[in-house]
């Protein structure tokens, strides 16, 4: 499996970099992602650090103005 590319709709701005980033699985270079979209009055945020070669990012962090959800890789085995 691989992770598929972000496509950015009308509605949303998308910004890419290289990266190098620490999570509990380890440190990895990898594609970072930043959306940020509007649906009606709410923004919505989402930045995600993720690698082609692997099929679930590294970290992702969803935020509007009155929630924030970070999710983080702890563990990988390649077999």
């Amino acid at each position: 499996l691989k992770a598929p590319p972000v496509e950015p709709t009308k509605d949303t701005k998308l910004v890419e970099t290289k990266e190098k980033i620490t999570v509990p699985a380890g440190t990895f270079d990898c594609l970072y992602s930043k959306t940020t979209s509007k649906t009606g009055e709410v923004e919505q945020t989402t930045e995600v650090w993720r690698s082609p070669d692997v099929p679930m990012p590294f970290k992702s962090v969803v935020s509007t103005p009155d929630m924030k959800s970070t999710t983080t890789l702890t563990k990988l085995e390649k077999k």
